[in-house]
């Protein structure tokens, strides 16, 4: 007599299904958290350049004007730790005031413009340049940025003037896994990862952290 009751699953055929189930889900959402994390690259970019084009263009109205003052602590510090805005999201940037081309030169801009402790007078050289020093009384020149920063390319390389904000205390910062977004003056992005190349290294990690602990 054939058997008319239906077969249902046993345990072991139940949990071979969960389990390409789980595996199915984990590839789902592996492949998902890339696509969010590198939709989140692509915006923090953007709003970058957005960014550093805005300041080109107010740079460029009021070029025929009066000289832009000197950039002072307060302006300086404002710009280092700035919220910048990307569509529905935020991120933390660093933006230089003046001209820092590697480590021991933006030792001695933080030093002499962002250090809170920071408050001698500050001193220029006879091109206007500020002259910052570090804690061990090494001076550089550093010209500010000016309001067309491409005035410059003529006399530097292309450099960084805004960076996701980078600190030892990754809490502090937007970056994604420990890649950091650098913005240059000739328009161009580098992702790069940290500890690397400046401005994505320890000095200036250690100094942000500093920044934000004494400022919190």
């Amino acid at each position: 007599m054939e058997n008319s009751r239906k077969r249902g699953f046993s345990l072991v055929e139940l949990l071979v299904v969960l389990a390409i189930i789980s595996i199915l889900m984990a590839m789902y959402l592996s492949t998902f958290s890339k696509v969010r994390q590198k939709a989140h690259q692509i915006a923090y970019v953007e709003a970058m350049r957005q960014r550093h084009l805005g300041e080109l263009a107010d740079g460029a109205n009021i070029a025929y004007r009066e000289p832009r003052p000197r950039p002072g602590r307060a302006e300086c510090r404002a710009a280092y730790r700035r919220t910048l805005r990307t569509g529905k999201n935020e991120m933390l940037v660093t933006e230089l005031r003046y001209v820092v081309l590697d480590e021991p030169e933006f030792a001695a801009y933080w030093h002499t413009l962002i250090d809170p402790d920071a408050s001698a007078p500050l001193e220029y050289d006879a091109s206007g340049n500020l002259l910052a020093a570090d804690p061990e009384g090494n001076t550089f020149s550093l010209p500010p940025v000016p309001n067309n920063a491409w005035e410059l390319l003529d006399d530097y390389p292309s450099f960084a003037v805004m960076w996701e904000f980078l600190a030892t205390d990754m809490g502090n910062t937007t970056l994604t896994g420990l890649n950091c977004a650098v913005l240059y003056t000739d328009g161009h992005v580098d992702r790069v990862r940290y500890p690397g190349k400046y401005p994505v290294c320890p000095t200036v990690a250690e100094l942000s952290n500093r920044f934000v602990a004494e400022t919190s």
